[in-house]
Order: C-alpha cells, then sequence, then structure tokens
C-alpha cells in the first residue's frame, strides 16, 4: 500500500530549504545548514514522521523518498495493531502454538526486542500488551478483551484482571523467531490462560521498540545515497542522527535539545550526531484519577503504571531501536536499573530527570558535550 500525496491521512510532504531550527515534541535539533530536504509523512505509527538531509543527491531524490516511503509503509503494515492484517495483530489473533510467517522487519524486531527484553530482566517487555490494554493506552483497543475490564471515565480497570495478565502470559524470551529459504517466521508460545470463561494466549505490542527501529531504518536508507548529513526522526521521541554540515557545527554534531518533563520547555541540550536517541517520560501520555496521575508506562511485575521516582529518561546510543527499548527500560526499573548498563551497553549515554521541587538530573554525559542550566540540579552520573 503506498501514500499519495494528500489523498489520504498518510501523504507525504517534501519541503525544500529547511528551517534553521526543526521543532520535534521532545526533541528539537539546532542547525544552520545552507539548504536540506525535509520529508513529511502523515499517520505511520498513528504520528509524524520527519526524515531530514542536508547533502545533494541530484536526479536520485525521487527514488530515495519513494524508498524511505516504501520502507515506512511497510514497517507500518507489519507491527502496527491498527492494521488487523499486521504481522503483530495477526500473532494476537493466533492459538497458541502456532507458527506464522512474518516480514523481515517483523523478524527483526522481535529478534532485537527478545535480547533486549532479557539484557533488561524484563522491565522492556513487549509481551505486556493485555496489561497496556486494560489501562487504556494501546492504539488500538483489543478485540480479544471485554471492554467492562478496560479503564473507562468513571473506574480503573477490573483489578482480578490486573492481576491475571500480570502473572502470566508475560514470558516474552518464550516467543520463537526462525528463518528458512529466505523467509521468516515466528512461533506463538503454548501457554494459555482461561479468565472469566475465556482462553488467553500471549498478546505483544512492540510500540516500544517499532517506532526506534523504523528511524534507524530511514537513516540506513539515507546512507545508501551516501548521505551523511541527516536525521530521521519517528514521532514525538525516537530519533536516529547523522552529521550536522553546518559550518557553525561543533564537530558536526548536531545540538539536540530536550524537553522539561513537566513545563515542556527546553532544559538540557547535549551534542550528538551519528546515533540513535529516545526519550521516555510520564507526561508524554497519562491520566488523572482521583487526584493521581497515571502514565502509559506500565510496570510488568505490578501490572500497574510506574510509581518511580523518574519523570523522564533520555538515551543516547548506537541505535535508535536500542534506545527506545532501554528509555522505557529505564523508566521501570528507576535509578537502580543503571546497574544493568554494563558490557553490552558501554556505549550508551543517559539523563535521568526527576521531579521534586527542582529537576534534578542523573547522567554518564561528558561535561563537553552537555548544557545544563543553573535551574537544574545535576547528581552523581
Amino acid at each position: 500500500m503506498s501514500k499519495q500525496l494528500k489523498t489520504t491521512n498518510k501523504s507525504l510532504i517534501v519541503v525544500s530549504a529547511l528551517m534553521v531550527a526543526v521543532l520535534l515534541s521532545v526533541f528539537s535539533t539546532s542547525c544552520y545548514a545552507p539548504s536540506g530536504k525535509l520529508m513529511t509523512y502523515f499517520d505511520y505509527f498513528g504520528t509524524i514522521s520527519e526524515i531530514a538531509y542536508f547533502d545533494e543527491i541530484g536526479s536520485e531524490e525521487k527514488a530515495l523518498s519513494d524508498a524511505i516511503q516504501s520502507a515506512l509503509d511497510e514497517i507500518d503494515q507489519a507491527i502496527s495493531l491498527s492494521i488487523d492484517s499486521s504481522d503483530i495483530s495477526r500473532f494476537n489473533r493466533a492459538p497458541a502454538g502456532e507458527r506464522l510467517e512474518i516480514s523481515k522487519h517483523t523478524f527483526n524486531i522481535l529478534t532485537m526486542a527478545r535480547s533486549i527484553y532479557e539484557k533488561t530482566r524484563g522491565a522492556f517487555n513487549p509481551a505486556a500488551a493485555y496489561l497496556i490494554d486494560l489501562w487504556g493506552f494501546s492504539p488500538a483497543p483489543s478485540p480479544l478483551i471485554p471492554a467492562e475490564l478496560r479503564r473507562s471515565a468513571l473506574s480503573l480497570p477490573n483489578k482480578a484482571a490486573l492481576d491475571v495478565f500480570s502473572s502470566n502470559l508475560l514470558s516474552f524470551d518464550s516467543i520463537s523467531v526462525s528463518q528458512s529459504e529466505g523467509k521468516y517466521y515466528v512461533t506463538k508460545p503454548a501457554d494459555e490462560i482461561t479468565f472469566m470463561d475465556k482462553t488467553y494466549s500471549m498478546m505483544i505490542n512492540v510500540g516500544g521498540i517499532g517506532k526506534g527501529y523504523a528511524a534507524d531504518i530511514c537513516n540506513a536508507i539515507l546512507a545508501d545515497y551516501n548521505v551523511t548529513h541527516c536525521y530521521s526522526k519517528i514521532g514525538v521521541s525516537s530519533l536516529s542522527l547523522g552529521s550536522n554540515s553546518s559550518p557553525s557545527s561543533t564537530n558536526n554534531y548536531w545540538k539536540v535539545k530536550l524537553n522539561s518533563p513537566r513545563d515542556g520547555l527546553d532544559y538540557v541540550s547535549v551534542l550528538s550526531k551519528n546515533e540513535g536517541a529516545s526519550t521516555s517520560g510520564d507526561y508524554e501520555n497519562y491520566f488523572m484519577f482521583e487526584g493521581k496521575r497515571y502514565c502509559h508506562i506500565i510496570n510488568p511485575d505490578t501490572g500497574r503504571p510506574i510509581e518511580s521516582n523518574l519523570a523522564s529518561v533520555s538515551v543516547f546510543g548506537p541505535s535508535a531501536a536500542e534506545c527506545d527499548a532501554l528509555s522505557t527500560a529505564l523508566m521501570v526499573m528507576g535509578e537502580n536499573g543503571l546497574s544493568m548498563l554494563g558490557p553490552d551497553y558501554r556505549d550508551v549515554k543517559y539523563i535521568l530527570a526527576s521531579v521534586s521541587d527542582k529537576i534534578e538530573i542523573r547522567t554518564n554525559f561528558e561535561r563537553n558535550k552537555i548544557d545544563i542550566p543553573s535551574s537544574v540540579i545535576i547528581k552523581n552520573g
């Protein structure tokens, strides 16, 4: 399925002479490139995607834009919960133990997600989909869950359902992926449970890694066209950076500004290039009930939204997909989760922000690559 210009919600706009500052919802990137192209795609993954590049590619511009659009379409068709025919939707509807053919993109995402699930001891867990749905944070409410069990305007989710789904069907490492003769497969775990006379098998949601993966793929396509000065941003918080072509930049770094987790204003900026970035926070998607904030990040161990001292986590590292998953995992684990950033994540940089009277941050960024205002308290990294 291709997206035609201004004929659907998933349209493409190409803008010449990119503006000096491109504002993002969680990140903003400052640049002073003499010229550039900004490709904007609406409603892939239920959000806005922006791909910007600052190298001349001559007659290959259309081929590049077509390749980017095709990749975004393929990934969206593979993992979106809003598309009934997507690999993830088909997996969720399949009976326990069934083997399904999937796309290469889905195979890559599930393989990476399983690895990060294991390394974060389950803090990042795509198998928490039932819990996400019960709390009303799924982009497309699943027909597998009776509506009366979900959160409503007048009540929190059914407690018995939360207890059941926080204790069962959460072993994401029991998913099996394989490939044979150029085809890719996933086998659904055989585990089932019965609750209120209805049988359930594992359900997954890869939204916590899919947008970062898409950003990585877009930047990889740019590289195929010999573009090095670029960035790809999917949604409000998933970013893959090339280098900055601006003569005024510091060693071709981008200046990436992070928004405050409370007032939305810029509060910290860092220098970054040739890496991925992601921010997760309790302010991006939440609801208030009886005076208490409930955010969209679910702790799989408790079955409930996180109750952490952290308000946001920003992660910079080798890939946007990995940063997506790690920022979520650190929000779940809290500051104690830093102990998991061992040899596997030696190249990862982080900014952890907590909020009391003032914003307090912990970071391992080199001090010459981060600008912290005097109003922010710096804790030991």
